[in-house]
């Protein structure tokens, strides 16, 4: 959701700028993107969690050009833009990892505890780690 809503920002500032055509052009290739990823995805069993990391990475690509096409028209150096994008996507990445290892660690951990102390756990530990984001 935070990313849609960077995206949302971005698409407003090239229609002011009458860039209509580029905005429906990216929508349209990131549409694509996505219905392949999800499809791959599905065909190689990964399921919703595989449907889920497409849509994750097709929004991620999405931000990433509607951000380099509002920065161009801005007359941004590539620089600026790069430095731009990574502060947005670092927080995003550094969640995503941890919670990416409280899972693949909590499979061995659920032998040992029930599904709401584990799923509790991981609620604390995101918290904990976002702390510094907030």
């Amino acid at each position: 959701m935070f990313i849609y809503l960077l995206n949302t920002f971005s698409a407003n500032a090239l229609f002011v700028v009458n860039k209509q055509k580029i905005t429906a052009f990216i929508y349209f290739f990131v549409g694509v993107l996505k219905t392949i990823l999800c499809f791959l995805s599905m065909l190689y069993g990964y399921g919703i969690i595989g449907v889920a990391i497409s849509t994750v990475i097709a929004f991620l690509v999405l931000d990433f050009l509607m951000l380099k096409v509002v920065f161009n028209q801005l007359q941004k150096s590539s620089r600026e833009f790069y430095i731009y994008f990574i502060q947005e996507i670092f927080p995003i990445i550094y969640i995503a990892s941890i919670c990416f290892l409280f899972f693949t660690l909590s499979s061995k951990l659920v032998t040992f505890f029930s599904d709401f102390i584990i799923t509790g756990i991981g609620v604390v530990i995101v918290l904990i780690f976002s702390v510094p984001f907030l």
